[in-house]
């Protein structure tokens, strides 16, 4: 690739500056809006969210990556109310971060290997998020 004096001169050249430490848009109370709206819904309101449930500030870099880990299990309802409300109260805070709904699925007699499976799965999803982070930076 090709680079520019001003690029090599200064490696911070075209990046974004840090969020500030307390963001000006946490002023206030965040409106709590418990209707059950469809998933459809929830990304017309949240149009800045990435494929995956993730969310990156676009005017400055943010502080702090977040990897939020929902364990679901066949409560559809309280799963949209929760991300419905969610991505407003961390866009507030200027994180960047990403959701992963984990499905739980428990049987009776291997309850101990399922749970087991539950954990590996969530610190590999957190592994991922960290990894992909460090290799956009």
């Amino acid at each position: 690739m090709f680079s520019t004096k001003n690029e090599t001169e200064n490696p911070s050249f075209g990046a974004l500056s840090l969020c500030n430490e307390i963001p000006a848009g946490l002023v206030g109370r965040l409106q709590i809006n418990m209707t059950v709206v469809d998933l459809e819904k929830i990304a017309q309101e949240n149009l800045k969210i990435k494929v995956g449930g993730k969310y990156k500030p676009e005017n400055c870099e943010s502080r702090s990556k977040v990897a939020i880990i929902v364990p679901y299990r066949s409560r559809d309802d309280q799963l949209k109310v929760f991300l419905r409300q969610l991505h407003p109260f961390l866009q507030r805070q200027e994180l960047e971060y990403g959701i992963y709904i984990i499905n739980q699925v428990w049987h009776i007699d291997k309850r101990q290997e399922t749970r087991t499976r539950i954990r590996d799965i969530y610190y590999k999803s957190g592994v991922a998020y960290r990894q992909e982070t460090r290799d956009k930076n």
